[in-house]
């Protein structure tokens, strides 16, 4: 009786030692894909396009600037409040680069985190509480980098589509002023 007691609390402790981390696991494969989800996002931002906007707005708000200056005309109020709206298409870029290297780096720190976390769970080094927590912890981590690249991606594609809409017009008075300051 004393040894089948024993050999039953060594299978006890046995068994909390090797947890069962199955569902843990399907957690990752799913944050994985959420993470490559994120990333394929990421890698398709048109960098470069963004800064030749960024620069084209700011270039051609000096020009209309300066020209309206050497007219000595004032700006009409609805021109105003167009070239403001045109300026708005070149903000988000402004202070893009920390973001994006911030970005950059979550992505990464991410991917290490989700190999490390397989690991640790497939060599059943941690016990199913840690295992919990640092799962929910990638959880959250993950679901808020998804969540902002995806956002920032939305806002990328709205202000290349109304820069894109805008600039022709801005371009027209451009010329305009052009040919009114050389008559």
């Amino acid at each position: 009786m004393r040894h089948s007691s024993i050999f039953l609390c060594l299978i006890i402790l046995m068994s909390w030692g090797c947890a069962d981390h199955s569902a843990h696991l399907e957690t990752l494969d799913k944050l994985e894909a959420q993470l490559a989800e994120a990333d394929s996002v990421f890698i398709a931002w048109p960098t470069e396009a963004m800064e030749a906007q960024r620069v084209g707005v700011n270039e051609r708000l000096d020009l209309v600037t300066d020209l309206y200056d050497n007219l000595g005309d004032t700006m009409d109020m609805d021109l105003g409040d167009y070239l403001s709206k045109f300026k708005g298409t070149g903000k988000i870029f402004k202070r893009f680069g920390p973001t994006y290297h911030r970005l950059t780096d979550g992505l990464a720190t991410g991917k290490k985190q989700l190999e490390d976390l397989r690991h640790d769970l497939e060599q059943g080094v941690l016990g199913a509480d840690d295992a919990q927590r640092f799962v929910s912890d990638e959880q959250r981590a993950i679901g808020d980098l998804h969540l902002e690249i995806t956002r920032l991606d939305t806002l990328i594609k709205r202000s290349m589509e109304r820069y894109d809409a805008m600039v022709s017009k801005v371009d027209s008075v451009i010329l305009d002023l052009e040919s009114r300051a050389e008559r």
